[in-house]
């Protein structure tokens, strides 16, 4: 059986598989500057080192068992829900301080809904609005949060 590799590196789990190896092999030898000692006295960074090799072992199970399957190519990423869900969180941090909560609720809720090109605006704007109200009813009135529902009241 011959191995297609730069087909099977548009797969998913293939690039998953080797990102959490990566990730669990960087991890077990930053541990080992802290030392690790023995099973019965253990030192600093044998649980992290511990931690970091199961992980990287873990990652490379998803690798290796990603080769043996057929593979499926990576969907193209949502650019566009990215986009609306980081800039929702922007406008929220911007205005939450100098609008209060409500209004940055409902811009960050409108915002973000309009990731879903199907979401209408009138649509978006009332879910933001009702989310807001929510928000407002649970974190202000029943949990007694000292935060501004509108600038200036």
């Amino acid at each position: 059986m011959k191995a297609d590799l730069p087909g099977k590196f548009r797969s998913r789990d293939t690039v998953a598989g080797l990102g959490v190896a990566a990730i669990g092999s960087v991890f077990a030898l930053g541990a080992l500057r802290f030392g690790t000692g023995s099973l019965t006295e253990m030192g600093a960074g044998y649980f992290p080192f511990a931690t970091g090799v199961i992980t990287m072992l873990l990652g490379l199970a998803v690798f290796l068992g990603d080769l043996l399957k057929p593979s499926a190519p990576i969907p193209r990423p949502a650019v566009r829900a990215f986009l609306f869900v980081a800039a929702s969180v922007v406008v929220f941090a911007l205005t939450i301080d100098r609008l209060g909560l409500l209004p940055a609720v409902i811009l960050c809720g409108t915002i973000s809904a309009l990731a879903d090109p199907g979401t209408k605006l009138h649509e978006a704007v009332l879910l933001a609005t009702a989310l807001a109200g929510g928000i407002w009813l649970v974190f202000v009135q029943l949990l007694g949060m000292p935060i501004m529902a509108v600038m200036g009241v």
